[in-house]
């Protein structure tokens, strides 16, 4: 009877950190997801902004060559 007791409270402890070491996996899974979409957020910023940076510089490389000509001509 003892011994049975004794099974019982071995199996629930072992049960207890099998549910423990599920829980730490699936909360170092969500992390993991968190910083990888994260990565991926900031490298799309990086983009655009490299993006708008390239078409100002362009626009301002336009405009001035317009105004040149513009200048130029009077």
């Amino acid at each position: 009877m003892k011994v049975k007791v004794e099974e019982r409270k071995a199996y629930k402890r072992e049960n207890i950190q099998k549910k423990e070491i599920a829980d730490k996996n699936r909360s170092d899974q969500k992390v993991s997801n968190w910083l990888r979409a994260k990565v991926l957020q900031r490298k799309g910023e990086e983009e655009m902004k490299r993006y708008e940076n390239e078409e100002q510089q362009y626009l301002n490389v336009v405009h001035s060559r317009e105004a040149c000509e513009q200048a130029f001509k009077q």
